[in-house]
């Protein structure tokens, strides 16, 4: 699953160095009452929408370090396409207010900016990545700045979830069923 791959990926990544250098999920968040009092959640617009990840980035520029622990947390998915589509927008448009926040250093912003950005235009680099597969361009094949360009971005937005099946499922539970679930998280 992409939330899977994420907190597997993405997330576990961050806090082995522990440092949450693009947010945190909210909903896995243990915290100690002091930090909660000092970094609080009243931070206005920009703190509203994606208050996770506005809450992790002013906790890390007040030197607070992160970890993982690792355990189970069931949590319920979207239940239908048009209800994915509305939690990813409203996860957009927070995380936009918070990469645009000045009350944030940029030094703690710059990667979770980064990282909103390479989202943003994944629906772009896919176009023209399977554009370039199915039809080629010339001007694709003449400029390596370009083809090199949707490469990395492409790798960027998919490096999490394949990091994360590896996290998630192991060969041990059979070869058949890790195969089928490793061809359904790449297609």
């Amino acid at each position: 699953s992409i939330r899977v791959a994420d907190d597997f990926g993405k997330f576990r990544v961050q806090y082995e160095v522990h440092e949450p250098l693009i947010g945190m999920h909210g909903s896995f968040v243990v915290c100690q009452t002091a930090v909660e009092a000092a970094v609080g959640f009243d931070h206005g617009i920009s703190g509203s929408i994606t208050e996770d990840a506005y809450f992790a980035l002013v906790a890390r520029a007040m030197g607070v370090k992160f970890s993982w622990i690792d355990a189970f947390l069931y949590e319920q998915s979207p239940f239908n396409i048009m209800d994915f589509i509305r939690q990813r927008s409203r996860w957009f448009g927070g995380l936009i207010l918070v990469c645009l926040s000045s009350a944030i250093p940029l030094k703690q912003r710059v990667v979770l900016c980064f990282m909103t950005l390479s989202w943003a235009v994944v629906p772009l680099v896919t176009l023209a990545s399977v554009t370039n597969y199915l039809i080629g361009t010339s001007w694709s094949a003449t400029t390596p700045a370009y083809t090199i360009a949707t490469s990395v971005l492409a790798g960027i937005s998919c490096w999490g979830y394949v990091l994360g099946f590896f996290w998630t499922f192991s060969p041990k539970q059979g070869w058949i069923r890790y195969v089928l679930l490793l061809y359904a998280q790449l297609i």
